[in-house]
Order: C-alpha cells, then sequence, then structure tokens
C-alpha cells in the first residue's frame, strides 16, 4: 500500500512538474510569435526579417525545448509514440537556426518557417498512427490537409517580394500562435477526465437542462430582436441573453420596452436557479464518485481486534470435554 502510494505522489509531482515547466515554455514561446505578428502589422516598408528572425529563432528554439521535455514525459509513462517529440525538437531547432541565419540572407527565414509549418502536419501524421479509430482518422486528414495548404502558400509566396514576405511572416507566426496556445490548453486539460464527466452528466441528467437553457436562450433572442428597437441584429440579443444568464452584465445592450424587461428577469432568475442547481449537482456527485476506491486499491488489513472471535467454551463443555 505505502509503495503505491508513493509511486502516486512521484507521478503527480512529476505531471506537475512537466505541466509547470512546459507551460512556462509555451506562453514564452507565445509572446514571441505575437511580437512577429505585430511587427508584420507595422511592416510598412517591408518586413525586417533581422529583427523578426531573431524573435522566431527564440520562439522556435524554446518549443524545442518544449517538445524535447515531452519526450521524457511521455517515455516515463512507457509511450511508445514519445520519439516523435525528438523529431518535432529537431525541426523546431532547424527552423531556429534558418531564422537566426535571416540576418545575412532573407531566404533562410523563408526556409525556416516553411520547416515550422511542417511540424503540425507531421504531429496530425503522428496521432493517426497512435490512434487508428475513424473520427481521430479523419479530423487530423482534414486538418493536416489545411495545414499542408499552409505550406503550399508558404512556398509560393517566394516570388511576391514585399507580399511575400507579409504572407510569409503572418502565416508562420499565426501558426506558432495556434500551436502554443493548443499545447497551453492540453496542459491545462490533461488530468481532464472526459469520460467522469460524461457520466456525471448523463447521470444528472444535465445536458437535458443545459439544453432546455439553450433554447430558452434563443427563443428569447428572437422574441428581443423584435421587440427592441436596440437589438437590431439577432447575434446583438443573443450576447444580451447570454450576458443575463451568466450575470455578467456588460452593459452595452439593456431592454427598454415592458416585455422586454419581463423577458430579461424571467431568464435571469431561471439562469440563477439552473446553473447553481447544476452546479451544486455536479459537484456533489464528482466528490462521491472521486471518493469512491480505485481497482488499484488495497484495503488496509482490519483490526486483529476488530475480528470475529469464536465463542469461548462454556463451563459444561469444558467438563463433557474432560469427561469424554
Amino acid at each position: 500500500m505505502d509503495t503505491v502510494t508513493e509511486k502516486r505522489k512521484k507521478e503527480r509531482k512529476r505531471q506537475l512538474t512537466y505541466r509547470l515547466v512546459g507551460s512556462a515554455l509555451l506562453c514564452a514561446s507565445l509572446f514571441f510569435a505575437t511580437v512577429i505578428m505585430g511587427k508584420a502589422d507595422v511592416a510598412d516598408s517591408g518586413v525586417d526579417f533581422k529583427a523578426v528572425g531573431l524573435y522566431l529563432c527564440a520562439s522556435t528554439f524554446l518549443m524545442g525545448v518544449y517538445e524535447i521535455l515531452s519526450f521524457v514525459h511521455h517515455r516515463a509513462k512507457g509511450n511508445g509514440y514519445a520519439f516523435f517529440h525528438l523529431i518535432y525538437a529537431a525541426l523546431f531547432v532547424s527552423a531556429g537556426v534558418c531564422a537566426f541565419c535571416a540576418r545575412f540572407a532573407n531566404l533562410c527565414f523563408y526556409a525556416g518557417g516553411i520547416v515550422c509549418l511542417l511540424v503540425p502536419v507531421c504531429k496530425r501524421v503522428a496521432s493517426m498512427l497512435a490512434n487508428h479509430t475513424k473520427r481521430n482518422v479523419v479530423s487530423n486528414a482534414l486538418v493536416g490537409a489545411v495545414n499542408i495548404l499552409l505550406v503550399v502558400l508558404a512556398v509560393s509566396s517566394l516570388g511576391m517580394q514585399e507580399l511575400g514576405d507579409l504572407i510569409i511572416t503572418y502565416i508562420v507566426s499565426l501558426v506558432m500562435l495556434i500551436t502554443c496556445l493548443f499545447g497551453v490548453g492540453a496542459l491545462a486539460l490533461s488530468n481532464f477526465n472526459v469520460e467522469l464527466l460524461k457520466k456525471i452528466i448523463r447521470k444528472t441528467y444535465a445536458g437535458e437542462i443545459m439544453f432546455g437553457l439553450l433554447l430558452l436562450i434563443v427563443a428569447f433572442s428572437m422574441t428581443l430582436t423584435m421587440v427592441e428597437s436596440d437589438f437590431t441584429r439577432f447575434g446583438d440579443a443573443l450576447w444580451y441573453c447570454f450576458a443575463i444568464v451568466t450575470t455578467i452584465g456588460f452593459g452595452d445592450f439593456a431592454a427598454t420596452t415592458f416585455l422586454g424587461r419581463v423577458l430579461s428577469v424571467v431568464l435571469g432568475v431561471y439562469g440563477l436557479v439552473v446553473v447553481s442547481i447544476i452546479t451544486s449537482i455536479i459537484v456533489n456527485f464528482y466528490n462521491e464518485v472521486k471518493s469512491e476506491p480505485e481497482a488499484d486499491e488495497v484495503p488496509p488489513p482490519a483490526d486483529a481486534d476488530a475480528l470475529p472471535q469464536e465463542p469461548a467454551p462454556s463451563p459444561t463443555e469444558q467438563d463433557d470435554e474432560e469427561t469424554a
């Protein structure tokens, strides 16, 4: 029991360290990617590849370190496809070297950007190899096709001079930004138990209740669009109803008619009741499920004093035994 507990503590500590360090690396890489996009926005006289190349070099090197960290983490968990992270790291480092060489030749920035765009394609291929389900293969194939189109667009921008410089800069910075955001999201939801959430929603009927709330929001939004002069679009009314249900209250829209205010009050009270009830039910059910002993846990041995004892023989039985 103690050995299992110690292993779990070490595993949780290792996962926490991986998430913290990985998130820091991704956020730093995300910062440099946003700087690259900002440099492209103000590039009226052309892209300064010397400055942009340094930022791309920093961003890709940080991503390379993150992929090496991911390789160590997944290798320790016994993942057979962990070596793919070494391939990603090598691609990111190669892109960083090319981006650094952009100080001497603009063509090096193109080479580094194209290598960066190849990383998402490799990730989609690795995901299809790791999971052969039809849904996963189709989704990754679609995303991979989009990534390939971006690579083709980046390659075709080589002969467009200043326009091509802007295109490659935007594409590379956007792909790096999305890659970092997805990485941070994956780390944040790494311990999120989807199956447990499905079980909670199925047992508590939370899905049906939230679906009813969604239908009510849509119906009230359509009504407010017709009765309120300020809501000229359905999207504005939908945004207003969302702010009421979530009790955010941005204040950019307000109901002025009597019917609009009545609907707002009804929707606000209904939203408060439904959200509070669903939240309490889900939290209580989640605590009950988490408090259940896991399958691999060995129950502690019972106290010897608490075990049932055989009744002591009576004096009559002792006399019978002596006589026998």
